[in-house]
């Protein structure tokens, strides 16, 4: 079986803090899809992707993790220290995702889970390749 990825990103804009030191990410839709957070600092830049079935509903719990939310709350506190100390903080969202299986185009469905995973794990080796830091687990 032959598989193959192809995308591009699409940038939504900065993470800031609010007043009360909480990460405000730029709006997003409630479409499921890819992410990826980027952390440009002054000496190297870094990455955090990830899936959802809803971006909206996870820049929500990134802003406000409940207690059993282990990644949510680790996000959290990424984010807090880096736009603490000054990083560029930039969101973007996996756009004209194309998925061949065996020489057919197959439209990849972001709604089902299997899919989501494949193009999230297709851009974390990517980024792998590019020899970029992640703070994926």
């Amino acid at each position: 079986m032959r598989i193959s990825y192809e995308f591009d990103w699409q940038e939504h804009g900065t993470v800031s803090l609010t007043d009360d030191g909480r990460p405000l990410l730029p709006k997003l839709s409630k479409e499921p899809g890819i992410y990826r957070i980027t952390f440009h600092r002054s000496s190297k830049s870094s990455l955090y992707i990830g899936e959802t079935d809803n971006f909206s509903r996870r820049a929500y719990h990134y802003r406000n993790p409940g207690p059993s939310q282990k990644t949510s709350r680790r996000i959290n506190g990424l984010l807090r220290r880096e736009l603490a100390a000054g990083t560029r903080v930039e969101v973007a969202t996996i756009r004209d995702p194309v998925t061949e299986i065996d020489g057919r185009r197959v439209e990849p469905d972001f709604s089902r889970r299997p899919y989501r995973l494949l193009f999230e794990n297709a851009a974390l080796v990517g980024v792998a390749q590019e020899g970029a830091e992640t703070h994926n687990l």
